[in-house]
């Protein structure tokens, strides 16, 4: 049975600030994956920007996995560290998408409470389904993101060493 929400114009602002850190960090990551790609295939600036442009995280994503099965890297330690990267990015990509993505609302009988209903799909606006989602929950994944970049910047730097050589 479907629930019914309400979708209000404004919603409290400390969601409008965490969902923005959720969606800024993550276009970090997306970013620094386009950097990762562009120094593993040892591409130069123009070159890597021309590849990767236009590209989401998934795409991303898969042409990272190429450059680490294609054995382009020849450190295995960076190897390892790029490919451990990459997971983890796709471990949080589907839960930041619900986020970024979602519509924020109480539902009518439990007022109070917020829920992220996603409105991607005909089956999800057809029967709208929502889960509670707390500030808290927004500012977890965003350190989670935080803690991603630092490891971005540390591999990137390894990475740039061992390719330039």
């Amino acid at each position: 049975m479907s629930k019914s929400f309400e979708y209000p114009i404004d919603i409290d602002q400390a969601y409008y600030a965490a969902i923005g850190q959720v969606t800024a960090r993550w276009a970090w990551l997306e970013h620094r994956l386009s950097i990762l790609i562009r120094e593993g295939f040892r591409l130069d600036k123009a070159a890597g920007r021309a590849l990767t442009s236009g590209m989401e995280a998934a795409a991303l994503l898969r042409t990272l996995q190429v450059l680490v099965k294609g054995s382009w890297i020849d450190d295995q330690t960076v190897l390892k560290a790029v490919e451990e990267f990459g997971n983890e990015i796709e471990r949080r990509r589907k839960r930041r998408n619900a986020l970024a993505h979602g519509v924020y609302g109480p539902e009518t009988k439990k007022p109070g409470k917020m829920y992220r209903v996603l409105m991607r799909s005909a089956d999800d606006i057809l029967s709208p389904d929502g889960d509670p989602i707390s500030v808290r929950d927004l500012q977890t994944l965003a350190s989670e993101l935080r803690v991603l970049q630092e490891r971005g910047l540390m591999i990137t730097t390894q990475l740039k060493q061992v390719q330039r050589k």
